[in-house]
């Protein structure tokens, strides 16, 4: 019997770059939400910014160790972080929610899904639905 796929799937392929990304906050915000809703069961215009970031968060929080410590997420989101610099000197103001939802979904696109043997448990995306967001370009 093939294994159920996991609930969070698209959040993770969205974040492993299978669905096409937003080039601004905005339009990210705007694919997150048409995942959240898909995840949730309700249409796009009832999610709320909040419910992205909630999921999001949630789903992110128990990836976080080794490498990604809360400590660090915390201090990368920060406004003095040195990437937010960076940013701030090429003159991008700083988004501090932009900022987290990035920072996320850099996360969960380093989570590992897959072993030599397939899906690891409770891991299988299965394959996207290019009929909720766009595939990637290239």
């Amino acid at each position: 019997m093939a294994e159920e796929l996991n609930r969070h799937r698209h959040f993770y392929l969205y974040a492993k770059g299978h669905y096409k990304r937003g080039r601004t906050h905005a339009e990210e915000l705007m694919n997150l939400k048409v995942l959240a809703a898909e995840y949730c069961g309700m249409l796009p215009e009832h999610v709320t910014d909040q419910d992205v970031r909630r999921i999001l968060s949630r789903l992110t929080f128990q990836h976080i160790r080794g490498d990604h410590s809360f400590s660090e997420l915390l201090e990368d989101i920060g406004p003095k972080s040195f990437r937010n610099n960076l940013f701030a000197e090429q003159g991008f103001p700083y988004d501090y929610y932009g900022v987290l939802i990035q920072r996320l979904l850099v996360i969960l696109s380093t989570c590992k899904v897959r072993d030599a043997k397939g899906w690891l448990s409770g891991m299988n995306l299965g394959e996207p639905d290019f009929g909720l967001l766009p595939k990637r370009d290239g």
